[in-house]
Order: C-alpha cells, then sequence, then structure tokens
C-alpha cells in the first residue's frame, strides 16, 4: 500500500516527519505547499532538509493523522505503514534509489548512509528524456507534412532526421549506461551472495579453528574471512570497495583442484569469544565469516 500522498500532505501541514529505519525529513517554516500541483511536482530542494537515521520510528502524531482516512484500526494502520517503510528499505539494500512521489528520491551509499534528493531518480529522468525524444520526431514528422515542396524540401529533411536519429543515440547511450551500472552493482552482489554460500561447508571444512591445548581466555590472532570465490575479478572488485574503508587482506587456496581468491581481515580474539566476534563481523560485512587461526 502507498502512503506518498499522505507523507506529502502531512509533511507540509506538521513541517516535521520521522519514518521509522530511515530518518527525518523537515521542512523550512516558511514555505507553502502550491495550491494546484501535478504528478511530476516535488518538494524544492531549498524547502526540505532531511536527517539520516536507522534507529528511526514513524512519527506517532502520522499514525493517529492516518487514522481519518481509514475505517481499520490504529494497529492495522501501523502494521500497513511498516510494511511500506520495509518496502523501501529492502530496495535501497539491493543498491536501487526509492522515489516517494512529491517528496524525493532514497539512495543507498556503500557505507549504508542514505542520503534524500528532490524529484526522481536518474533513470526515471532519463526515461523522461527519451519519451521528450519521441514526442519531438512525432512533431519534425508533422513539419515535414507542411514545407513546400520544392528542390530544398530533400535536404532540409535529410538533416532533420540526422539530428532526430542523433538525439535518440545520446538518449538510448544515457539509459544504458546508467542501466549497466546499475545492473553491474547488483550482479556483484548476487555472485558474492552465490558464492559465499556455495563455498562456506568447503571452507568450513578447511578452516577450522585450531584450538589444540589453548585455554578458553587465551587471546589469539585469527583470520577472519568474508570472500571466497572462484572468480578473481569478483574478488578483486570487493577488495577494491573494503579497502576505502577497513584493512583488507586477500590470499588464495586450492579447494578440491580450484583456485579459491580470498579476502579476510586480521582480527585478535579469545577462544570463548570467538563466536561473538565473528557474529559482529557477519552483520558488518553482510556475509557469512569463516575463521582460521593466523600462523
Amino acid at each position: 500500500m502507498k502512503f506518498d500522498n499522505y507523507i506529502v500532505t502531512y509533511l507540509n501541514q506538521q513541517k516535521v516527519l520521522s519514518l521509522k529505519g530511515i530518518g527525518e525529513f523537515t521542512i523550512d517554516s516558511s514555505f507553502k505547499l502550491q495550491e494546484e500541483i501535478s504528478d511530476n511536482y516535488f518538494f524544492p530542494e531549498g524547502a526540505i532538509r532531511f536527517t539520516y537515521n536507522k534507529r528511526a520510528e514513524t512519527s506517532p502524531e502520522f499514525l493517529e493523522y492516518l487514522k481519518q482516512f481509514f475505517t481499520k484500526p490504529i494497529t492495522l494502520i501501523t502494521s500497513d505503514v511498516e510494511d511500506y517503510l520495509l518496502e523501501i528499505e529492502n530496495f535501497l539494500n539491493i543498491g536501487r534509489s526509492f522515489t516517494i512521489i512529491g517528496l524525493g528520491t532514497l539512495e543507498k551509499r556503500q557505507d549504508g548512509v542514505i542520503e534524500y534528493f528532490s524529484g526522481k531518480s536518474k533513470i526515471e529522468n532519463i526515461a523522461a528524456i527519451v519519451d521528450a525524444l519521441s514526442k519531438r520526431e512525432t512533431q519534425f514528422d508533422s513539419l515535414f507534412n507542411k514545407l513546400p515542396k520544392n528542390s530544398n524540401q530533400k535536404i532540409i529533411k535529410a538533416v532533420a532526421i540526422f539530428i532526430v536519429f542523433l538525439l535518440i543515440i545520446i538518449g538510448t547511450w544515457l539509459i544504458i549506461r546508467f542501466t549497466k551500472d546499475k545492473s553491474s552493482q547488483n550482479e556483484v552482489q548476487e555472485n558474492e551472495v552465490s558464492l559465499i554460500s556455495t563455498t562456506d561447508s568447503t571452507i568450513e571444512q578447511s578452516t577450522k579453528p585450531i584450538i589444540t591445548s589453548n585455554t578458553a581466555n587465551d587471546t589469539l590472532r585469527y583470520k577472519m574471512y568474508f570472500l571466497a570465490s572462484k572468480y578473481k575479478y569478483v574478488a578483486d572488485s570487493i577488495y577494491k570497495k573494503w579497502s576505502k574503508i577497513t584493512k583488507v587482506n586477500r590470499d588464495s587456496i586450492l579447494v578440491d583442484n580450484i583456485l579459491r581468491h580470498r579476502l579476510f581481515i586480521y582480527r585478535k580474539s579469545t577462544i570463548k569469544d570467538t563466536t561473538t566476534v565473528k557474529a559482529e563481523l557477519e552483520k558488518y560485512f553482510n556475509h557469512a565469516i569463516t575463521i582460521e587461526l593466523a600462523q
């Protein structure tokens, strides 16, 4: 269920709105919403501020505000709003942008921070450009029909067709470029997930923690692996991404005659705390972690 219109109307009236897991939107008190707005209307950039807060909760006043539009109990309204916000989070978590009509577009950066900007997403804007180009082509066709039939008409028409053809090529190139960037990002994420899941059991067998005679309170140095892939380009891509954030190491190992490219970080921990450290790193890297005692 969509709540875009209710969000925009409430925000215009109350000036402040918090959404669960996303953050807080604030409108300048001097801003007044236009009386007549189109489907493509969005709050101007200077009129609204957004503060990201992953621990934010939905404003209770907003849920009370929704009661006047629905016959449902407040508990069901709250559940519908949470489902809507969860849909937004799911889009952002897979690297896609989400546009709340009338409010603006949300995107998640690589460090997990959600950003807001006014208007539609880039892909939506490109679609509008192509639509405008097609309309422009129709305008050229009507112009050709009105041209006087003389010796110069063929030349004029040829030049106009060339211009239209060039504009269509540019629009198509822009679409391919942006969609390719998005699909490449999703493909790397999907490959990363599938490779971790398929190689997890193999790596667990070959990299079990060496406890031997150490006691549970001894502090040891471990290799914490968060990727094991037979594809070097996948390891290279993820290594480049995480190297900008933290110290990442890499090595390779033969498993069943297949060379695996692995990424890991060093961590010191007591034996009894390895389970806790492993769980925290799984949340941090958003992937399964295997551990190996560093030599």
